[in-house]
């Protein structure tokens, strides 16, 4: 979409040269203004498009695993929360994690 852009604008660039030369131009200036404009139209509202879809799939995704981890809690024990041996354990998971190991 960028090059077919630019590409239109080398168009228009090269036509305004050539009036200035004095010799007429090789396509029509407005045509080409015109696409010009409905290109960059278009590629705005396929990025924002774009941009929304993926701020979209990201907060679904953010949810869906919060949901899970709420739902993971609920089923522990309030003994295993108040275990030492389980935060040891959560704690070298969670080294290992970081570290590349586990």
């Amino acid at each position: 979409m960028p090059f077919a852009i630019a590409k239109v604008a080398q168009y228009i660039i090269t036509d305004i040269a050539a009036h200035l030369r004095g010799q007429a131009p090789a396509r029509s200036f407005w045509h080409l203004v015109a696409a010009e404009v409905g290109l960059n139209v278009f590629f705005g509202l396929l990025m924002r498009t774009i941009d929304y879809s993926d701020s979209l799939l990201a907060n679904r995704y953010t949810q869906h695993v919060s949901v899970r981890v709420m739902e993971q809690a609920s089923r522990l024990d309030l003994t295993t929360y108040e275990n030492p041996d389980f935060y040891d354990r959560l704690e070298r998971a969670g080294c290992r994690r970081r570290t590349g190991l586990g």
